[in-house]
């Protein structure tokens, strides 16, 4: 059996699969394994992977082909057939740093956590970015009790931050608690993180990189069209998931975050469907967590003004201050306009 088991999900990857197998393969030993996924791959990823390992016979590896269900179905195909003592994720367009494998090894047999946060790189067209991402936590590098982190250093590493790729965890918290990711959608990776960290008693924060991730305009987390909506059920899973563990108190700025996702329609909803996308929150907010709301974000304007819209059904007021908010932004000369026009709709709401 071996000690890490890479799970790799691969869906029409052909282009950059190859470099992510390469940068684990010059890594990998007896103490390692790799367990590729095919989600219904169209294009030539799965003669790739053959003619891969067919040249490095030396490497453990599963290639298993599904009918295609998204990443969440994937990985979970990935999960009852990995054998490692721990799994990390890889997706197929991504790849592991040239010394991350014999670190990561060494690290997690010396503090034995059960989940392992990794950092990152970021790959932009141009190159990489060398500067990992910024942790802002205290300690860093060694072994923590998950209660003993603070709730806002928390909250974002099994969140609105936490990929897959970047938690390195215990086969056994999978195996035991039978923690799934959800399938047929996006934005699965939130449901997956959360029950991960409710089962997790250690962590282990690692600044230095291990990763690299590719931000292109195709990628499944950036994909800005009617797959927006699959993050309305995932949010109400994940309010339910934050109740049943008693984390709404505690976890009280990330539990806002998806009760009154106002950065989500922001930077994810395209324009044309946010009054589409708003009518469905509202819908599938329930009457007591719209009350709740209000209470909870007290202290936060643009927050409260999303509370309100949600509350009492105007919301074409709320979403056009959105986006006068986004062109603002974008040209400062607007603010003068933009005040102009709040204060004359103001006051035909007034009057009405």
């Amino acid at each position: 059996m071996a000690f890490l088991s890479f799970v790799i999900p691969v869906y029409n990857a052909e282009k950059y699969l190859h470099q992510c197998l390469e940068s684990i393969a010059r890594q990998a030993s007896d103490e390692t394994e790799i367990v590729l996924v095919d989600d219904g791959s169209t294009d030539s990823s799965v003669a790739l992977i053959t003619g891969f390992f067919g040249e490095h016979p030396h490497l453990s590896y599963q290639l298993i082909r599904r009918e295609n269900g998204g990443s969440g179905a994937a990985r979970n195909t990935g999960i009852a057939a990995a054998t490692g003592d721990y799994l990390w994720f890889v997706d197929a367009d991504d790849y592991i740093l040239p010394d991350a494998l014999p670190r990561l090894l060494n690290l997690l047999k010396q503090h034995k956590p059960d989940v392992f946060i990794a950092n990152y790189c970021r790959l932009f067209p141009g190159g990489v970015d060398p500067q990992a991402e910024d942790l802002r936590l205290d300690p860093i590098d060694v072994p923590v009790n998950i209660d003993d982190i603070p709730g806002l250093d928390m909250c974002s590493f099994f969140t609105w931050d936490c990929a897959p790729w970047r938690t390195i965890a215990r086969r056994s918290l999978y195996a035991d608690n039978n923690i799934r990711f959800p399938e047929h959608t996006l934005y699965e990776d939130h449901v997956g993180a959360i029950l991960l960290m409710s089962h997790a008693e250690t962590l282990f924060f690692h600044r230095d990189p291990l990763y690299v991730y590719r931000m292109y305009a195709t990628s499944t987390s950036k994909a800005k069209n009617r797959r927006v909506f699959d993050f309305i059920t995932i949010r109400s899973t994940c309010l339910d998931l934050f109740e049943d563990c008693g984390w709404t108190g505690k976890y009280r700025e990330t539990y806002l975050s998806y009760l009154l996702p106002d950065a989500f329609l922001r930077f994810h909803v395209p324009f044309s469907l946010r009054g589409e996308f708003m009518a469905a929150l509202k819908e599938e907010t329930l009457p007591r967590r719209l009350a709740e709301a209000r209470t909870l974000a007290a202290g936060h304007p643009r927050l409260l003004r999303l509370a309100s819209a949600l509350e009492t059904g105007r919301l074409t007021m709320y979403l056009f201050r959105v986006q006068a908010e986004t062109v603002v932004g974008r040209m400062p000369w607007a603010r003068a306009f933009f005040r102009f026009v709040r204060r004359g709709l103001r006051a035909i709401f007034h009057k009405r």
